[in-house]
């Protein structure tokens, strides 16, 4: 979708569409929604007024989108946003989505029954991933609206593919921060540090990039990907089995990143054109 009007602005702003505004705004928000939730942990406020608050933090990648886009494109650039749900794509990257995430779970929790020699591998129960699955589609679709619906097209627009999954990775693992204060945080039980996250994230960000730009931009396949994850790992806790340590994950989803930068290119990671803000909004 051109806007003929807004050409001018693009090219002479010194960041693509408010990048750095986002960043800010993104983290700000976040960061005061999670807050209460981090103190409530240690006692230092009350927990029964957490939900909200969680609800800010987790809704905050989509808030500050809107915010931004409601700025620079006015309310043109809100629908373009939302419109991406509506955008044309194989259906079959949904279970691409979903199978992908899921034999990286399993490959994942062999390697580590295998090097650690203790630990039990056990069919996902489907009733229950089904119903962990709807609950972390409604919680993480407001993060990928957020980080692939607006930061992702926005730093395509200036960057190659690789460049913008490795830069949002950095602004993902960062607005996680939160998580990791909390008192008996299961995050750190996963990641064991923030660096691990951090790492984790970039790379991951990359297969991201790929799914986004291969469905054509709609943001329910990378949501799949995202929830269908979460979702594992929630089933896991609920069965009693071991947590998945992340340091047998991001190594298998590194593989799955270089494979992708080698058959496609930096450049695309995909057959099809990066996906541009100057397309959608």
């Amino acid at each position: 979708m051109a806007v003929t009007e807004h050409s001018t602005e693009r090219d002479e702003g010194t960041a693509p569409l408010g990048l750095v505004e986002y960043a800010v705004l993104v983290l700000v928000i976040g960061y005061l929604g999670f807050l209460p939730w981090v103190l409530s942990s240690y006692g230092l406020f009350p927990s029964d007024t957490v939900v909200p608050f969680l609800i800010m933090g987790g809704f905050s990648p989509t808030v500050a989108a809107i915010v931004v886009l409601r700025r620079h494109r006015g309310v043109e650039g809100t629908r373009g946003l939302f419109d991406l749900f509506k955008r044309k794509f194989p259906l079959w990257w949904l279970l691409v989505a979903f199978v992908l995430q899921l034999a990286l779970f399993y490959a994942g929790m062999w390697l580590q029954v295998v090097v650690q020699g203790t630990g039990t591998i056990l069919p996902p129960d489907p009733l229950l991933l089904l119903v962990m699955f709807i609950q972390a589609f409604v919680m993480n679709v407001w993060e990928e609206i957020g980080w692939r619906g607006y930061a992702l097209p926005v730093l395509q627009e200036r960057y190659n593919a690789l460049v913008s999954g490795i830069i949002l990775g950095v602004i993902w693992a960062a607005w996680h921060v939160p998580h990791f204060l909390v008192k008996d945080s299961g995050m750190l039980r996963i990641y064991g540090s923030f660096w691990i996250i951090l790492i984790g994230n970039i790379i991951a960000s990359i297969v991201y990039v790929w799914m986004f730009n291969s469905s054509n931009g709609n943001l329910f396949v990378v949501t799949v990907f995202h929830a269908t994850q979460n979702a594992l790992g929630a089933m896991t806790v609920l069965q009693a089995l071991p947590i998945v340590s992340a340091l047998y994950l991001i190594p298998l989803v590194f593989v799955v990143a270089t494979i992708l930068v080698l058959v496609y290119g930096p450049r695309g990671l995909s057959r099809d054109e990066p996906i541009k803000a100057s397309d959608l909004y």
